[in-house]
């Protein structure tokens, strides 16, 4: 038999996904995104419509991990921006702050 030498093998040139993802006996998944935990149902992410209507995904369950967590990157980023835009909205017309950007209460 021959012995394989620290040479002989391989680091993987991507990272292992496996690492960033939890799945939970519910059904929900764990997601680290820019090092914050997104927990996700099997439905996927909710999305934060520019009208402030929530929407989904349709095909999130066929989708690759690759394709979840570029898609998910960019939903993080756009729903925060849609929400200030709504936030400022309310706040010109002098209503109430959107729950979603409430600070938390102590």
């Amino acid at each position: 038999m021959a012995s394989t030498s620290s040479s002989d093998k391989h680091q993987l040139a991507i990272e292992d996904a496996s690492k960033d993802t939890v799945d939970t006996e519910d059904g929900v998944v764990t997601i680290d995104v820019d090092g914050t935990p997104v927990k996700l149902d099997k439905l996927g992410p909710m999305i934060i419509n520019s009208d402030g209507t929530i929407s989904r995904i349709t095909t999130w369950a066929e989708m690759s991990e690759i394709e979840r967590n570029r898609a998910l990157r960019l939903m993080v980023k756009r729903n925060h921006m849609r929400l200030k835009k709504l936030d400022q909205e309310h706040k010109d017309n002098g209503e109430e702050r959107v729950s979603a950007l409430r600070e938390a209460s102590a």
